[in-house]
């Protein structure tokens, strides 16, 4: 029988050799200074690793690389936040599928070490959605209920994690998705939820606007949605890296989609602002 200890050394190995080298730069920093939660002074000098792919990938070694050597929950949490960022620099769908699969393994990884910690779970299920949003909703369908099943989990856990994160991201879901008979889409559901955390993100997750927006717009049109993302700029002010890096792709996830809805080129299945390459607001 393969050990616990051997098989997160395994598993360290296999993820290293996926994501190749690169983090040999950020060997002598202080593993402090990258977590997202901390200090709002440190977005400055993590801004830029944040917006390029080779350096969002070593930064993700390098933490995942702490992970094998201390197993901390904090560490494995950190790889899988910043694996997302890594997704979104990627110039391409393969690229994309490529490291949605990484983040994939990780977050498996923290779910199966920390069961009863929404971490895992929460992060397995954006990773299996990114996945889904770059081969295509629709093509994709069969991996919704695997999906839902890590959100259901991280929610039972705690719903509240992350400024709310299991909540929007199941919004999201429902927004995104064709509704029954097809799938599980619901607008008046996504929209109920969005409302339900609005008191945990409306000032501090950018991120939440966006989502909205889509939601409204698919409900009722233009005109409301480009109101919701007219407030992103004013009404928030992030705390820590992690609400600063969302306010600033979000700024420009806002300007692309508000073109596509003003000029009514947005495809509800066939693209999203997320697939867009992430860029400084």
């Amino acid at each position: 029988m393969v050990s616990r200890r051997t098989f997160l050394a395994g598993s360290g190995l296999a993820l290293a050799a996926t994501l190749g080298q690169g983090a040999s730069a950020f060997a002598q920093d202080d593993l402090a200074m990258l977590d997202p939660l901390g200090s709002l002074d440190n977005y400055a000098k993590l801004k830029p690793l944040l917006f390029d792919y080779d350096r969002c990938k070593g930064l993700v070694s390098r933490l995942w690389d702490a992970y094998g050597k201390n197993r901390s929950l904090q560490h494995g949490e950190w790889t899988a936040i910043y694996t997302y960022c890594w997704w979104r620099t990627a110039p391409n769908r393969a690229e994309r599928i490529k490291v949605a699969k990484v983040g994939q393994k990780v977050a498996a990884k923290l779910a199966e070490d920390f069961p009863d910690s929404p971490v895992g779970h929460q992060w397995l299920a954006i990773h299996m959605g990114l996945e889904i949003l770059s081969v295509g909703v629709v093509d994709a369908l069969h991996a919704v209920p695997s999906l839902r099943k890590s959100l259901e989990r991280a929610m039972a856990i705690d719903a509240n994690y992350f400024y709310g994160l299991p909540t929007l991201i199941l919004a999201k879901v429902y927004a995104k998705l064709p509704q029954f008979p097809v799938s599980i889409g619901d607008l008046d559901h996504a929209l109920a939820l969005l409302e339900r955390i609005r008191p945990l993100q409306e000032k501090t997750f950018a991120i939440w606007y966006l989502f909205l927006a889509e939601t409204i717009y698919l409900k009722s049109g233009a005109e409301p949605a480009l109101k919701v993302l007219d407030r992103i700029a004013d009404n928030v002010v992030p705390k820590d890296s992690a609400t600063a890096y969302l306010k600033e792709s979000t700024l420009n996830d806002a300007r692309i989609l508000r073109a596509k809805l003003a000029t009514g080129s947005y495809e509800r299945y066939l693209w999203d602002p997320l697939l867009e390459v992430a860029q400084p607001g």
